[in-house]
């Protein structure tokens, strides 16, 4: 690292020090209670679909990474036609399957679905 002497000075050089060592004070957490306040649910599970809404291979879809423009792309992996493009509203870098992640508690989440039309 370079040295800051001419930069700073020899005591500016000991606060920055004293500073960086400092513990980081922690962020407020949220309560479970006031993340389902702010929760949206736009499709009820009972809503859900039980079946595909297509007769597609939904095994074989794979998921696109379009990092500049904010989206990912579902694409049929049978086809390679690109089913739907969903804005994230940031930059994604990396998606996992959540079978690949160990949860202490079950998700309770629904299925991703697309369908062919509006």
């Amino acid at each position: 690292m370079n040295n800051f002497d001419g930069i700073l000075t020899e005591q500016e050089i000991k606060d920055m020090a004293t500073y960086i060592m400092m513990e980081p004070p922690q962020p407020p957490e949220m309560s479970l209670a006031q993340m389902k306040k702010t929760r949206k649910v736009y499709v009820e599970e009972a809503d859900y679909p039980t079946e595909p809404l297509h007769g597609r291979n939904w095994e074989n879809f794979f998921v696109v990474i379009e990092r500049d423009v904010g989206k990912v792309a579902i694409i049929d992996g049978d086809t390679k036609e690109v089913l739907v493009h969903i804005p994230t509203g940031y930059a994604v870098h990396v998606i996992k399957a959540s079978e690949h992640h160990k949860l202490n508690e079950p998700e309770e989440s629904g299925p991703l679905l697309v369908h062919d039309g509006p």
